[in-house]
């Protein structure tokens, strides 16, 4: 006669080693989550392909803009282009009033009269370019230094030369040719206006023998949208239509995790010590019954388990089979 298997009773000693099971497994790896830092205070207006290509006009605009200096004055020349960055008017603005008080700024125009942007540099800047068409031998830095109306128009001239070298490339990206203001304006900020208008910056630095020179383009960011790659603007305006189908398009592709849930059963603490690999936990569910699918910790469907080549599948069943 067989005798009856002793009860299966949680002591104390097989308690202890159910904890020091638990205690020695290892912990499942945290999950990294990366996340780029995002900058608040400034637009973006381009994204990380736009810039790219805004980095190929640059590279562009280099190669014209140093023909124009060695046209213009003795060299050798070397030109570079710094990355582009977007600012809000505001922050550029601020920074006029209280760090550029004796730049000089040239204002661009579109052919209606608004203002798109600037072109800008140091006193410094502005007095080494008069040296350079002047064909000065040493460049002399002065502190306090003031340009003379003669010098001013030197400035001019060079200065006009340099900006269209850079409006040459901009219309052969596709862009609108800009319109240069008949004067300077010195220290102070140029445009007409401020707060969250979006420019973009690109800074120029010339290398000659004598010393070097930085220029920087502040233009309004759908000026450059030729340059970045972006597609011609449609002019008019979306019905409230297509901005829905539009949203709704957005809102289709978010990713949603589903979760096939076969069941859920309660079980005695003392039943989980006792399994061992090849037990059999029966479920309260019948076979004939359809599992859950759960989105969002939610049951929204039911669906018969099944494979489909080679992998589980779920087939979604009717309402009358749950």
């Amino acid at each position: 006669m067989t005798a009856a298997p002793a009860p299966n009773r949680l002591t104390r000693e097989r308690l202890r080693r159910l904890i020091n099971t638990a205690r020695n497994r290892p912990a499942a790896e945290a999950t990294q989550i990366e996340s780029a830092d995002f900058d608040w205070t400034r637009p973006h207006h381009f994204r990380p392909d736009h810039l790219a290509a805004l980095g190929l006009f640059g590279r562009k605009t280099v190669d014209k803009i140093t023909d124009t200096f060695a046209t213009l004055c003795q060299g050798p020349f070397t030109v570079t282009v710094e990355p582009v960055e977007q600012y809000y008017a505001s922050a550029l603005a601020a920074n006029v009033q209280t760090q550029q008080q004796n730049d000089y700024f040239l204002v661009l125009n579109t052919p209606d009269e608004k203002h798109s942007g600037f072109v800008g540099f140091t006193m410094d800047t502005a007095a080494r370019l008069v040296a350079m068409m002047l064909r000065e031998a040493e460049y002399v830095e002065v502190p306090e230094r003031r340009l003379s109306t003669l010098e001013e128009s030197i400035l001019m001239d060079v200065t006009a030369a340099v900006t269209d070298s850079f409006m040459d490339v901009m219309q052969r990206f596709g862009g609108s040719r800009l319109i240069k203001d008949k004067g300077f304006v010195k220290g102070a900020w140029p445009l007409n206006f401020e707060g969250f208008n979006e420019l973009t910056r690109l800074r120029y630095y010339v290398q000659y023998p004598q010393g070097s020179l930085d220029i920087t383009y502040t233009l309004l960011s759908p000026v450059l949208e030729p340059a970045a790659g972006f597609e011609a603007r449609n002019r008019k305006p979306s019905t409230p239509e297509e901005l829905h189908d539009k949203i709704m398009r957005s809102v289709n592709k978010v990713p949603i995790v589903v979760t096939a849930r076969l069941c859920s059963a309660a079980i005695e603490l003392d039943d989980v010590i006792s399994l061992r690999p090849g037990d059999v936990l029966v479920l309260p569910r019948k076979t004939t019954q359809p599992m859950d699918i759960v989105l969002n910790e939610k049951k929204t469907f039911s669906a018969f388990p099944a494979t489909f080549c080679g992998k589980y599948a779920a087939v979604i069943a009717p309402p009358e089979a749950e």
